[in-house]
């Protein structure tokens, strides 16, 4: 799982107006949904204009500026660090990429302003329950919104089935499982994830999983059979190979790298 260190600021922003930010180098992760309106950014000297259902994702180090605005603007912010080993190498531009699953995830959330500082300084319950939802809420949006930018399919079995294994990632899945979760025969089933994704289904789950498991190794709480066993694999050595396989480098070599840094 991507993990957030600590939230700096949210905004979830709905008005006829919307301020400057002067030209700086930011050194957190900036995240910007545009739901109404038009934003526009300069990002490291180039213009960037985000129309309604765009997003944008800046890194550390990025300079940018945003322009005022007088029109309506309904966009979501949220500013972050992230813990070891989930660093992003590059900026990233999402286009058309806020589905109605983002939309209502962002609908439900009870809070509409969270600045880090505000709650330093005036501590109460009410801060805590942000703290303890806004990671969440966090990682359910980023999720599906790299889903929409890795996934080009429109056929909805398929779409179906990447939101069945995802939910069900840290289970033992099959073909079997799949192809009777989308009510098809595995022959169809195979068919499908071939020809949208260019993969097996076998290889389309081992992937998903042992994506989450290079997400995982930075915790110290879990040791790599633990994580294996988490993510469905109760054999460590073929966890190992199909690891290696993706990543080119075994588990244990990875996670001894990233605990270096």
């Amino acid at each position: 799982m991507y993990t957030v260190k600590n939230f700096s600021y949210f905004c979830n922003h709905k008005g006829y107006k919307h301020k400057k930010i002067e030209t700086a180098k930011i050194n957190f992760y900036h995240l910007t949904f545009v739901l109404e309106g038009t934003i526009t950014y300069i990002v490291n000297g180039e213009e960037v204009v985000l129309h309604p259902n765009d997003a944008m994702l800046l890194v550390p180090g990025t300079v940018r500026k945003r322009f005022p605005s007088e029109g309506l603007a309904h966009y979501v912010i949220f500013n972050y660090t992230t813990t070891k080993g989930n660093d992003i190498p590059s900026n990233l531009f999402f286009k058309n990429a806020v589905n109605q699953t983002i939309r209502k995830l962002l609908e439900v959330y009870p809070y509409t302003y969270y600045r880090a500082a505000d709650h330093l300084t005036s501590p109460s319950y009410g801060n805590s329950k942000v703290n303890t939802i806004l990671p969440n809420l966090f990682n359910c949006v980023l999720a599906e919104l790299f889903d929409s930018m890795n996934y080009s399919t429109k056929n909805i079995h398929v779409l179906n089935a990447i939101k069945y294994i995802n939910d069900n990632i840290t289970q033992s899945l099959s073909l079997s499982d799949i192809s009777q979760f989308l009510h098809v025969t595995k022959e169809y089933t195979a068919k499908l994830f071939k020809r949208e994704l260019g993969m097996t289904v076998s290889e389309f789950i081992n992937k998903q999983k042992v994506t989450l498991a290079k997400n995982m190794l930075t915790n110290d709480a879990m040791s790599l059979t633990e994580i294996a066993l988490c993510l469905g694999y109760e054999n460590y050595g073929y966890f190992s190979k199909v690891f290696k396989d993706f990543f080119g480098i075994p588990p244990i070599n990875l996670k001894n790298e990233l605990m270096k840094k």
